[in-house]
């Protein structure tokens, strides 16, 4: 499997803006610069991210990887922002929730999908 320009470009930009964006929160959680309000908000562009890539999918089957960056973006900011009394001592177990389901559905998936595949054969 071959990875395309395009591919190799755009893993190149987004992880510059992960290394620069993670810089800059660990500094700011360092108390050695101030980013301000985006301090408390960032997760929600995880959820931003996974709202976009599930727009750009070009079928139901991409997207989970949208699904899992909303899920995580949620879990960060309700464990970091203690919502609804959660920390990530009380919440972690939602991960493990999130992993299973993300399994079954999976399954159920690619099952549904070997089934319309061999009917279409028939």
């Amino acid at each position: 499997m071959t990875t395309s320009r395009a591919q190799y470009t755009s893993q190149l930009v987004w992880g510059g803006i992960l290394l620069i964006f993670g810089t800059a929160l660990l500094l700011n959680n360092l108390e050695l610069l101030d980013i301000g309000p985006i301090s408390r908000y960032w997760p929600l562009l995880i959820v931003a991210l996974g709202v976009g890539k599930i727009i750009m999918a070009e079928s139901p089957g991409e997207w989970g990887g949208g699904i899992w960056l909303i899920f995580i973006g949620a879990w960060l900011y309700i464990s970091i922002f203690r919502v609804f009394g959660f920390g990530f001592h009380d919440s972690w177990p939602i991960l493990l929730v999130g992993i299973g389901v993300s399994m079954v559905v999976k399954s159920l998936y690619r099952h549904s999908l070997a089934g319309s595949k061999e009917a279409s054969h028939e």
